[in-house]
């Protein structure tokens, strides 16, 4: 057994990876954390088949929060949480962790069994982020793109998907990111909690993101005189 520390989703090519480093002893240990926060313990077994040897793999979560990246916060952060129909399961997951981590948290709907345009669900969010109602805004709907791309048609408002603790870290620390949007796909529920810990925790870098920014802004304002 022995740790690695890696700042994204364990995939099939990293299992892959580890099998190949296994020692010939028929089994192999692991211990893989999750984005700096969640550990995946992960255990291989050498067995014999018809066609030679091949790898049971088997995989259990750990509590245990290692390197945790996390910047203090010093108010309670209040986040809005949107939601089309895709999106109600992972919705409970998301609200629940917010709760887990302090925050105050609004759910805007919709709600099991309703109907909803994604469209509208993010205008809301975005009104009550821009009007000082909310810090920050959590939106999911099937792929999470179609909330991200109405959500930015806002000027001030900075959405986007992220899969991991990684892309929600640098969309923070660079892009200023106050609203993140997921996709309702099935997903690995310990990777979409430290993807959410990156959102509230991980703060603005300013300096010259700021700048850049700005321009974003000025490009909004340029296409609007142009109309």
């Amino acid at each position: 057994r022995y740790w690695r520390d890696w700042s994204s989703d364990v995939c099939s090519s990293d299992l892959e990876r580890t099998a190949k480093n296994a020692t010939n002893t028929g089994s192999h240990d692991e211990r893989f954390c999750l984005a700096g926060r969640h550990t995946l313990n992960v255990k291989l077994r050498l067995r014999a088949t018809s066609k030679g040897q091949a790898w049971d793999i088997s995989s259990s979560p750990s509590p245990f929060c290692y390197n945790e990246v996390m910047a203090e916060e010093k108010k309670k952060l209040k986040v809005v949480v949107g939601n089309d129909y895709a999106g109600y399961p992972l919705k409970k997951l998301v609200i629940a962790h917010l709760e887990e981590l302090g925050c105050e948290v609004e759910d805007l709907g919709s709600h099991q069994g309703e109907a909803a345009d994604y469209p509208a669900k993010a205008a809301l969010a975005a009104r009550k982020v821009l009007a000082g109602e909310a810090d920050r805004a959590v939106l999911i709907c099937g792929s999470g793109v179609g909330m991200a791309m109405a959500a930015n048609r806002f000027p001030g408002i900075h959405a986007a998907v992220c899969r991991c603790y990684e892309e929600a870290k640098v969309a923070r620390s660079h892009g200023d990111l106050n609203v993140l949007c997921l996709a309702a796909t099935p997903g690995f529920k310990y990777v979409i909690q430290s993807t959410v810990d990156a959102f509230i925790a991980v703060p603005f870098a300013a300096g010259r993101h700021e700048r850049r920014l700005q321009q974003i802004e000025e490009l909004t304002s340029e296409d609007l005189r142009c109309r």
